[in-house]
Order: C-alpha cells, then sequence, then structure tokens
C-alpha cells in the first residue's frame, strides 16, 4: 500500500475557505490602510510645562509627516506617531487635521 505526503489538489483551496482566512485578511489589511492614510489623532494628556500647556498626542503617518515639517521648538517626537506638542501647535493641528 503506498501512502502519499502533503495535500491533494484542492484540499488547501477548501482548507482555507473553510478558514475564511481570506475575508479575514481582507479586513485586516484594509483596516490597516486606513489606520495608516487616514487622519487620527488621539489626545493621550495634557501638562503644564513651565506656565505653558503642551499635549502628548498619538498620531496616524499622515498627521505625523505633517508635524514634522513645523517649527521644531513646538514639538517632540518621544516614539513613532507619538508626540510632546505646544498648546499653539496643537491647536493648528486640530484645525487642519479634524
Amino acid at each position: 500500500m503506498m501512502t502519499t505526503t502533503g495535500w491533494r489538489k484542492g484540499q488547501i483551496n477548501l482548507l482555507v475557505s473553510a478558514r475564511q482566512t481570506g475575508k479575514s485578511n481582507w479586513a485586516a489589511w484594509s483596516q490597516m490602510i486606513n489606520e495608516l492614510t487616514l487622519p487620527n489623532i488621539k489626545l493621550i494628556e495634557s501638562a503644564e510645562v513651565d506656565q505653558e500647556t503642551w499635549h502628548t498626542v498619538q498620531l496616524s503617518y499622515p498627521v505625523a509627516s505633517w508635524i514634522r515639517t513645523q517649527n521644531k521648538q513646538h514639538w517632540v517626537e518621544l516614539t513613532e506617531g507619538c508626540f510632546d506638542v505646544h498648546e499653539s501647535l496643537y491647536t493648528m493641528l486640530m484645525l487642519k487635521w479634524k
């Protein structure tokens, strides 16, 4: 009696369609693309520093790219996409991107 190893023709397709990986992968990819491309600003914290208000914000890629072009005295990048921004720049940020 001869045995075969591996998958027979059509078994992979059946396995993939039963798990619905095509739809879930597409949903995950589209959500990731939307998160990267749509303007998104999340206020994490606000604090007074030397009698001036600074905000810690989490920004999506397009907004983070824009903020890096602004005056460096008004922002500090903490981690990728997370910034401390001065009140005046935060106001401009909200007017432009919200």
